[in-house]
């Protein structure tokens, strides 16, 4: 137990792991192939790298400089709308030269160890304020508790004649302005084309990510290595863990600690812990992208990774454990499954009780009517009385009826309950009489009837039942003791016996009676097992007609000996049944053995086999020695011969052992008794031909 438990903390551990590197060797193939390098090299990237914040550079800049020479923004505006791009980049390690045409507008300062150089052509776009405000107080204003930038104060007209119609396109912009919301209204035009020349050095590349894709750079195949055998390895651990989970040393299935718990209740606590770990990680992700991937920051992820499969891996190993135990465990063990159970049980009892008022409702809606319309007409004509003499008349007559009926339902239902107290007191032959009932009454006593008739062979079943043991017993002991006392009779007699003929003589009628004895208790012993199930049944395509042929070659001098001639014409094409061989022969040797000794001496057995859709008969007919008074029923009980002396041999469990042979086989047998002639018919299960 203590070491399935550490191979399974092993494995959910390796598991967690590798997830955790196939998601960190993920993130570094997503890097190399967004950065292309599964294709190019470092030195193109970091080309690239130059060429982008070389060209942001200089649009940055030549936009700034065309908006603070040519355009009118005061100071805070321009500041507060365009950036410098010093304020971007760290100018200690890049500068550039700006010209227009000829003209040097701004000289590159001294750099050494350049090792990019560009020149690009910038066609800017400067501002123009109509009429600029003034320049704000030097105080640092305090915004309002409440302000409410809806209402902006326009400090610009909305058009000025001044203003050149060629300009480029107009935009309104809105700063807070002493403590309120200041709008302008900008208009931009095309300033002259800039020549911008950028000088940068390798550290402007320090605050990009290439130095930490310089340094994943030498690993970008062991990503794909690492990611495959990862998530090989993960995918086994989970196998592995779902199929031990909840499994316990005897190979039982039974969850305990944490897997007990309501899967909704933890499904809730893990999303929770999901949540907050994701928002970590989020976190974590930013203070990489801003700080760069530290080892203190990258081991942070990793924890967190970590720490989001154990919890993830939890769930499902619970899951696992749950879903495999019966009757759905996992759902009615959950708070939401329980809570449903019992709005379902509800639901159900609600219905049965509304489908049991609606089965009672051939009875009550009955008196229910009589009941209203007694009330409706006894106050109809109460309030009509006053009116007329008549409606009193009408009102006593009308009393009188409800009177009259409220007694006739007591005598109806008194009627019905003196029945049942008959009934009650085991006088189940009683019958209600029904003559002056009407109604549900009548209904009720015709139900009640019904019942005392199927009591009354119930009870007879009963009795016959109870007959029928005590015959078996009665039976047995006669049919065991007979060869027993036998058998002890001439043991005694060989003992004291000298005369070798005698002597020989005793030992045949000996093993003829253990043979008898033996044979009895044969045919119990198969009788039980086939009555309990548990008789084994092999069942295959069995051509009918040649294995009839087989019994009747067996028992062809045992039918000679009884003067018995078996006549049988099988049919020119061949009749498969499905039965078990075995007992196929075990039932036809009953009924030939059973024809065979109480047949009439001199008389066919006549054998027909025919076929009906997915069903064979099989049928068996003879005239019997004796006269078959007693029924069909009767000669299928256990222990009861065709001969009622009980002289001739056998044990009288033929066709009762042959009945239940058939059972277990899924066919049936059926038996005919009519005057002298006795038919067998055996209905098997159609066979496909081959």
């Amino acid at each position: 137990m203590r070491h399935g438990i550490i191979v399974k903390f092993l494995v959910y551990v390796l598991t967690c792991c590798a997830l955790v590197a196939a998601v960190g060797s993920a993130a570094g193939i997503v890097e190399m192939e967004s950065a292309n390098l599964y294709v190019n090299g470092l030195d193109e990237l970091q080309d690239q790298q130059f060429n982008s914040i070389a060209d942001t550079i200089a649009t940055d800049y030549a936009t700034y400089y065309a908006t603070k020479e040519l355009g009118n923004l005061p100071a805070h505006v321009r500041n507060a709308l365009f950036t410098n791009p010093t304020d971007r980049y760290d100018s200690k390690y890049w500068t550039l030269q700006l010209s227009q045409g000829e003209d040097v507008l701004v000289e590159a300062a001294p750099l050494s160890n350049c090792v990019f150089v560009q020149e690009f052509r910038v066609n800017a776009l400067y501002p123009i304020i109509p009429t600029p405000p003034p320049e704000p107080p030097q105080e640092e204003p305090q915004p309002p508790d409440t302000p409410n930038p809806s209402d902006p104060v326009n400090d610009t007209p909305e058009e000025d004649s001044n203003i050149p119609t060629d300009y480029e396109y107009r935009e309104t912009e809105t700063l807070w302005l002493n403590n309120q919301l200041v709008s302008y209204d900008l208009y931009y035009y095309e300033a002259p084309e800039y020549v911008v020349t950028v000088y940068m050095q390798q550290e402007v590349l320090e605050s990009s990510s290439l130095h930490l894709l310089t340094a994943l750079y030498p690993y970008r195949n062991s990503f794909v290595a690492v990611f495959a055998i990862s998530i090989i390895i993960a995918a086994a651990g989970l196998v592995f863990l779902c199929h031990q989970a909840g499994r316990a040393p005897e190979g039982k299935v039974r969850p305990g600690g944490l897997n007990m718990m309501p899967l909704d209740l933890h499904g809730l606590l893990v999303t929770v812990a999901l949540w907050l770990l994701f928002a970590l990680f989020s976190q974590l992700q930013r203070w990489i992208a801003n700080e760069g991937p530290h080892q203190g920051n990258l081991s942070l992820a990793g924890a967190n990774l970590f720490a989001i499969f154990i919890v993830g891996i939890s769930f499902i190993f619970a899951f696992a454990a749950q879903l495999k135990l019966p009757k759905h465990y996992w759902w009615h063990h959950s708070g939401i499954g329980w809570l449903l159970d019992w709005i379902l049980r509800g639901l159900r009892l609600l219905g049965r009780g509304i489908r049991q008022l609606f089965a009672l409702m051939a009875v009550v809606w009955q008196w229910l009517l009589v009941a209203l319309l007694m009330a409706a007409s006894v106050l109809t004509f109460s309030l009509l009385s006053p009116i007329s003499p008549i409606f009193t008349w009408i009102l006593v007559f009308d009393i009188i009826l409800c009177v009259g009926i409220a007694c006739y339902g007591g005598y109806a239902f008194g009627i019905l309950l003196a029945g049942l107290r008959k009934m009650a007191r085991g006088e189940l032959s009683h019958q209600v009489p029904t003559k002056y009932l009407v109604g549900s009454f009548r209904t009720f006593a015709l139900n009640l009837n019904s019942l005392s008739e199927t009591a009354m062979d119930t009870a007879q079943k009963h009795l016959r039942s109870e007959r029928m043991k005590a015959d078996l017993i009665t039976n047995v002991s006669h049919d065991i003791k007979t060869p027993l006392t036998s058998i002890i009779n001439y043991v005694d007699l060989l003992q004291r016996d000298s005369d070798d003929k005698n002597r020989q003589q005793y030992l045949d009628i000996l093993s003829y009676q253990s043979q008898q004895l033996k044979r009895l208790i044969g045919d119990l012993i198969e009788l039980s097992k086939a009555t309990s199930g548990n008789l084994q049944v092999e069942l295959s395509t069995i051509d009918a007609a040649e294995a009839m042929n087989q019994a009747l070659g067996e028992f062809a001098e045992q039918l000679e000996a009884a003067e018995l001639t078996p006549i049988f014409a099988p049919p020119q094409e061949p009749v498969m049944i499905v039965a078990d061989g075995k007992l196929f022969w075990r039932v036809i040797s009953n009924l030939l053995s059973n024809a065979a000794k109480y047949a009439m001496p001199g008389t066919r057995l006549y054998v027909e086999l025919s076929q009906f859709e997915d069903k064979v008969l099989l049928s068996l007919k003879n005239v019997s020695r004796q006269e078959l008074h007693n029924g069909s029923e009767y000669l299928m009980e256990r222990f009861v011969q065709g001969d009622t002396s009980r002289s001739t041999e056998g044990s009288g469990l033929g066709l009762n052992i042959a009945k239940s042979l058939m059972d277990v086989q899924n066919g049936k047998l059926q038996l005919t008794a009519d005057g002298d002639l006795f038919k067998v018919t055996l209905v098997f299960p159609a066979g496909e031909n081959s």
